[in-house]
């Protein structure tokens, strides 16, 4: 178990690592030219290197909306590590060092709100809804969850048949 831990996190802090298959797209600035962005979205970067974008919006009335993406996915994994982006992902709606227990599930339902994430070949997102109010909550669950999310092992074995069920569900539809 503490060599899949170790795993787990080594990917996790790959997170920072650039997609391998950014190389065939094109440049921010090619595509910024052919579609500008919207100018009521404000953009800025963190002194942390993180970037962010803030949209304005009303519908519905009420509800603040983060979403949360980190440039990788299934791309970054190697033969033997096949389901682990997935796998991190699933984890991290677990526990986290100041939302123990699923609080992390539980404080969102609690205030009215929901969240879900996926994970692609090359990005993994999460995505919140919850009462503007609420916008403070999600971004600390947002900021805990990046950085100090906890992998136990009673948790793990949890997960491990959640991912598993999904991939053969998957599997099911696709064949």
């Amino acid at each position: 178990l503490n060599a899949l831990l170790l795993s787990l996190a080594a990917f996790w802090l790959a997170a920072a690592v650039p997609v391998l298959a950014q190389e065939t797209l094109p440049a921010a600035t090619d595509m910024a030219a052919a579609l500008p962005p919207d100018p009521a979205i404000r953009m800025g970067e963190l002194p942390n290197g993180m970037r962010y974008w803030i949209r304005p919006n009303q519908t519905p009335p009420g509800k603040v909306y983060v979403w949360l993406r980190i440039n990788t996915g299934s791309l970054n994994e190697e033969d033997h590590q096949q389901g682990l982006a997935h796998f991190l992902e699933h984890m991290a709606f677990r526990d986290s060092e100041n939302f123990p227990d699923s609080r992390l599930v539980s404080d969102i339902y609690a205030v009215g709100g929901e969240w879900h994430g996926y994970t692609w070949l090359d990005q993994t997102t999460y995505f919140a809804t919850a009462p503007r109010e609420q916008l403070d909550l999600l971004l600390r669950i947002e900021a805990d969850r990046m950085a100090r999310v906890t992998l136990s092992e009673a948790d793990v074995v949890v997960e491990r048949g959640a991912v598993i069920n999904e991939a053969d569900l998957m599997s099911v539809q696709v064949g």
